[in-house]
């Protein structure tokens, strides 16, 4: 059963599905069991020019909105550190990792980026001696998917954008910062936000231990500047409130619980647009995120 998920590029929600996990040995000693990561692009190329740009699309010659080799090598770099962080925890089996992007051609490019330098295989799983890369399942959403690509899909979210636009203090000064969106939506639903913007490969991660028949969640925050260093990072533990370091799960469930709406009902009907998509499609993730409701049902609130 995978005991890792991952998510990368543009990310919006925590989810999680069921997991069983054998091996656990009842020591009374809390162990990591399940690990969930949150991560945003490396610097990519501008999505558009300005009309009097003095820049031309020649002269990113990865292409527009793509992944630049400095936003490639910070990716790279990002799954070296995972992998050493987290060294106790993931091995080089690509069967224990469960890796989505969303559709952008910049985050599937970022994931398969990271995931060679985060599973680079040890002497068992290469398949060329000294070869240090071996092929990973990475799934990419759809862009009718509901948890990447919400923000254009709701007609009450988007309603209440154009409300924010034509303010008079937004006209006066606009900022487009349509990156790493996702990121920061998941900081500020844990009420930790600081307004800014998360620099290229900022990482959550979500840790699930068990500690004899309990469980509890440890949020951890990689936020490096220039993550193409490769230098070490000193996490910053996310503190929900009204929980500790290592938060009962019951707890984190509870304190999330207000953030996670009944999407359809909260967004209203689908967009009259033709290149829209029928939002009443189930998409991958949607099971996921009905087992975690499921599961979490029973726990004691």
């Amino acid at each position: 059963m995978w005991r890792f998920f991952f998510l990368a590029g543009l990310t919006c929600l925590f989810l999680d599905h069921v997991f069983t996990v054998d091996d656990v040995k009842k020591s009374g000693k809390r162990e990591l069991v399940y690990l969930q990561l949150l991560t945003t692009n490396g610097f990519h190329a501008p999505l558009s020019l300005y009309p009097n740009d003095e820049n031309t699309e020649d002269d990113w010659p990865e292409g527009m909105g793509l992944l630049t080799k400095l936003g490639k090598l910070q990716q790279y770099e990002m799954g070296k550190f995972l992998r050493k962080f987290y060294h106790h925890f993931i091995t080089s089996d690509p069967g224990e990792v469960d890796a989505f992007s969303s559709f952008e051609d910049r985050s599937t490019i970022g994931l398969v980026t990271l995931m060679a330098s985060l599973y680079a295989p040890t002497e068992e799983w290469e398949f060329l001696p000294g070869f240090k890369w071996q092929p990973t399942v990475l799934c990419y959403m759809e862009k009718k998917d509901i948890f990447f690509s919400y923000k254009d899909r709701c007609t009450t979210l988007l309603k209440e954008k154009r409300k924010i636009l034509s303010s008079r203090p937004f006209r006066d000064h606009m900022r487009k910062d349509k990156h790493d969106w996702n990121l920061a939506a998941v900081l500020s639903a844990m009420r930790l936000s600081n307004g800014f913007r998360p620099p290229p490969c900022a990482t959550i991660s979500f840790e699930m231990y068990k500690q004899d028949e309990e469980y509890t969640v440890r949020a951890l925050f990689f936020n490096l500047t220039n993550p193409e260093m490769g230098a070490d990072q000193d996490p910053h533990p996310l503190l929900l409130e009204g929980c500790t370091e290592y938060c009962p799960l019951a707890s984190f469930v509870r304190f999330f619980a207000p953030v996670i709406p009944e999407y359809k009902k909260l967004c209203g009907k689908k967009i009259k647009d033709p290149e829209d998509v029928d939002m009443e499609a189930e998409t991958t993730l949607i099971h996921m995120y009905a087992d975690l409701k499921a599961w979490t049902t029973p726990l004691p609130m």
